[in-house]
C-alpha cells in the first residue's frame, strides 16, 4: 500500500542526526601501533640506560668503599703492630730495670749482711729469690747466732728474720753450730742508696 505524505513540510519532523564519527585516514590508523609499541620500547631503552647508570654509580661507591676499607686495614695492621712493638720494647725496658734493680739489690744486700756478721761467725750458702733471702752458715756457739739474729732484725732493709734450722755440727775437728735464716729484704724510702745508684727501690 503507497502512503502519501500530505503534511506541510514545516510541520514535518526534522529527524535527528547523530554526531558525525571521525575516521582516521587508512595509513594513520595503521600505524598507530607501531608508534605505540615504539614509544614503549623507546622507554623501555630510556630506563634500562639509567638502570645502567645507577648500577655503574653503585659499582663505582662499593669499589670505592672497598678501597677505603682497604685503606683502614692496613692503618689498623700498622697501629697493631705499632703496639705491639711498643709493648715489647715496655717489656724488654722493665725487664732491664728488673735486672738493673736486683743486681744493685744484690750487692747492696751482700755488703748488708756481710757487714752484719759477728765474729767466729761465716756463711756456707746465701740464695736471694723475690725479695726473700736464705742464709746458711756456722759459728762457734748458739750465742753468736743469736747476735746475728739481732742484727739482722736490726738492719732497716731486712724484715720477718726467721731461724729455722740449728743444730751441732763439726767444722775442722772442732764442734760449731749450724744454722739457716730466712728474711725478707724490705728497702726504707728515703734509706741512704747505694753511690751511683738511682733505682726506685731504693
Amino acid at each position: 500500500m503507497i502512503r502519501i505524505d500530505l503534511l506541510p513540510k514545516e510541520e514535518r519532523k526534522v529527524k535527528k542526526r547523530g554526531a558525525p564519527a571521525i575516521r582516521l585516514p587508512g595509513g594513520v590508523e595503521a600505524a598507530f601501533p607501531i608508534v605505540v609499541i615504539g614509544s614503549v620500547i623507546v622507554l623501555c631503552i630510556i630506563l634500562f640506560f639509567l638502570q645502567q647508570t645507577r648500577m655503574r654509580s653503585l659499582q663505582a661507591a662499593i669499589t670505592a668503599a672497598d678501597l677505603e676499607l682497604d685503606r683502614l686495614r692496613r692503618e689498623l695492621a700498622l697501629v697493631d703492630e705499632l703496639a705491639h712493638r711498643q709493648q715489647e720494647v715496655r717489656y724488654r725496658t722493665d725487664m732491664i730495670r728488673d735486672l738493673n734493680r736486683h743486681r744493685f739489690l744484690r750487692v747492696h744486700l751482700l755488703d748488708e749482711v756481710s757487714g752484719l756478721l759477728p765474729d767466729y761467725l761465716w756463711l756456707t750458702g746465701f740464695r736471694e729469690q723475690d725479695l726473700h733471702v736464705y742464709l746458711e752458715g756456722a759459728a762457734y756457739s748458739n750465742l753468736i747466732v743469736a747476735d746475728l739474729m739481732n742484727r739482722l732484725e736490726s738492719s732497716a732493709y731486712l724484715s720477718d728474720v726467721d731461724l729455722s734450722v740449728l743444730q751441732k755440727g763439726e767444722a775442722e775437728g772442732r764442734e760449731v753450730m749450724n744454722f739457716q735464716v730466712s728474711l725478707r729484704v724490705s728497702p726504707v724510702e728515703g734509706a741512704e742508696r747505694p753511690p751511683g745508684h738511682e733505682s726506685e727501690l731504693w
